[in-house]
C-alpha cells in the first residue's frame, strides 16, 4: 500500500489487492484506473522512488535494469511482426521471464520507446505484484495453520505417568 503522503494530491492511500481482481470472459483482469494507478505507484516506489516526490521523467530503461536485477527480467529487442495488420511493438513472455520491445522503437517509431516500454513494465509489474502478494497471503494461511497444529498439539496434555 502506498502512504496518502507518497500520492499526489494527498488522497487517501491506494492499495491493490489481488484477491479482488475481476476477470472478463478472456481471463483478462479487469481494473479501474485506481487500481491501476495502485500498481504503478507501488512498482515506482519499491524500483524508483524518486519519482514520486518530484515532477520528473521516469526513468524506464534504468527500472528495466532493476526489474532484472531483482526479479530476473531479461531485456531483448526483436522484430515482433505484426498481429493483423498491427504492428507489435512490446509483449512479456512471463515463461521466458523476458520483456521483447520491437527493433522498430530505436528506428522510424523511436518516440514510442519509453511509452511501450512503460506499458510492457506495467504488465510485469501488475504479474509480480500479484504474484507476491498472493504468496504473501498464503504464507499468512500456512503459518496460522501450524500455529493451530502446535497449539491443538500442545492442548492435548501429558501422558498420565
Amino acid at each position: 500500500m502506498i502512504n496518502s503522503s507518497d500520492n499526489a494530491g494527498g488522497r487517501m492511500p491506494i492499495e491493490f489487492d489481488p484477491k479482488k481482481i475481476k476477470y472478463n470472459s478472456g481471463g483478462i483482469p479487469v481494473l479501474s484506473a485506481r487500481e491501476i494507478e495502485g500498481v504503478a505507484s507501488e512498482l515506482l516506489q519499491k524500483y524508483c522512488p524518486g519519482v514520486l516526490c518530484k515532477p520528473s521523467m521516469t526513468p524506464v530503461v534504468e527500472i528495466i535494469d532493476r526489474l532484472g536485477e531483482r526479479t530476473g527480467l531479461l531485456f531483448a529487442m526483436e522484430d515482433l511482426g505484426f498481429k493483423g495488420t498491427a504492428k507489435v511493438l512490446g509483449k512479456v513472455s512471463f515463461h521466458k521471464k523476458t520483456m521483447y520491445l520491437d527493433i522498430s522503437l530505436q528506428g522510424e517509431r523511436a518516440a514510442a520507446f519509453r511509452f511501450t516500454a512503460a506499458h510492457e513494465i506495467g504488465h510485469w509489474g501488475f504479474a509480480s505484484l500479484q504474484l507476491q502478494k498472493l504468496e504473501v497471503s498464503i504464507a499468512k494461511r500456512i503459518k496460522r495453520r501450524f500455529a493451530r497444529r502446535r497449539q491443538h498439539v500442545v492442548s492435548i496434555g501429558k501422558p498420565n505417568a
